[in-house]
């Protein structure tokens, strides 16, 4: 149950992270209003380049490599769901494949 609720707890602070970025760039005047779930692109709040600034934040930010085919709405269209995308990310990062080889360092010298 604390793993559950140390991601719940990280998810919200990525989606707090997110929204003082996307405020603090792209929404300009003093509404915070703008919804988790509220479309970015549909309220004309990012077009492609914000979305090229975002995906730079994005790994700066939280130390991921966005790929290519991963840059769809689905996962950048509204607050909800990049955060979501990047809690999805960072689990993964952290959580070792099970094919995974683990290898131990030559300790020999050679």
């Amino acid at each position: 149950m604390q793993d559950q609720d140390n991601m719940v707890q990280d998810k919200e602070n990525i989606r707090g992270r997110i929204r003082r970025f996307i405020e603090d760039n792209y929404l300009f005047d003093d509404d915070s209003s703008l919804s988790d779930f509220a479309s970015l692109s549909e309220a004309g709040l990012i077009d492609s380049t914000g979305i090229l600034e975002l995906l730079a934040y994005l790994e700066s930010e939280f130390d991921l490599k966005i790929e290519d085919a991963e840059v769809i709405p689905d996962n950048f269209d509204t607050i909800f769901a990049i955060a979501s995308f990047v809690s999805a990310k960072r689990a993964a990062a952290v959580t070792p494949s099970p094919h995974a080889r683990v290898t131990q360092p030559d300790v020999t010298g050679r």
